[in-house]
């Protein structure tokens, strides 16, 4: 009877312990995009799609496309007074964005495509390269970009700066040598979904130096009559930049 009492002791604090130990464990599924959820795995479509419940009680479905890796991790202790940061959102590496360049009587158009590396969960550099259509030239910017998300989740704001130089022509002329230095930097939000990509907005003070043909009229030497004349001369183009994309 002794022998029983014991065994039976034994099998419950077995039981007892392997319980505490699935209760110290959770379910964390690692995105292609970089994303972490934490939770518990409710549902499973083999080869198709898992569901699983946050720990913030909210329901996601991911196909096994976007999915890296699911793992059993030990549960973190999150200090009550501490946010909660279970959702991890790591900046975009790679960009595709379009807008307009303000500050002229007609609006002028840029696009640009930036691919970078991600140094941390708040810092990316990135080597960009791009197309600004203005009223009188084009311009080629290829420049560094750099940067910083201020606070994650899954609206982003961040901060950047980037700087390079600009191959430009003139319309006027066939060469492109009407470039110069170039200069961004702005703020702006990014937006993570579910998927892969996610959607950038950005607005930034731009400064573009380049050339231009200055032109005006002279008095030909001893003559009565003017001729008409054009110089080359270095000018500074400001503008307000708002742009739109896609990260991916």
């Amino acid at each position: 009877m002794k022998r029983l009492i014991i065994s039976a002791f034994a099998v419950l604090l077995f039981f007892n312990q392997h319980l505490q130990a699935q209760e110290s464990y959770e379910d964390v599924v690692y995105l292609k995009n970089g994303s972490i959820f934490h939770g518990m795995i409710i549902e499973q479509v083999p080869g198709k799609s898992i569901t699983i419940e946050s720990v913030e009680k909210e329901i996601f479905t991911f196909t096994y496309e976007e999915i890296e890796k699911i793992r059993k991790e030990l549960k973190k202790t999150v200090p009550v007074s501490e946010p909660d940061n279970w959702y991890v959102s790591p900046p975009t590496v790679n960009t595709f964005q379009a807008g307009v360049l303000t500050g002229r009587p007609q609006l002028l158009t840029t696009v640009s495509l930036t691919h970078g590396v991600q140094v941390n969960d708040h810092l990316s550099f990135a080597l960009g390269v791009g197309w600004d259509n203005y009223a009188d030239a084009a311009m080629i910017p290829i420049f560094f970009d750099a940067r910083s998300i201020v606070v994650d989740g899954q609206t982003s704001p961040f901060v950047f700066a980037d700087a390079g130089y600009s191959a430009g022509k003139l319309k006027s002329r066939s060469t492109w040598n009407a470039g110069g230095f170039v200069m961004n930097a702005g703020a702006g939000f990014i937006v993570h979904t579910s998927t892969a990509a996610s959607f950038v907005l950005q607005v930034s003070y731009r400064l573009q130096m380049a050339k231009a043909v200055e032109t005006g009229y002279a008095y030909a030497p001893y003559g009565y009559w003017i001729y008409p004349t054009s110089e080359d001369i270095r000018v500074n183009h400001e503008f307000v930049m708002i742009t739109v994309g896609v990260g991916f």
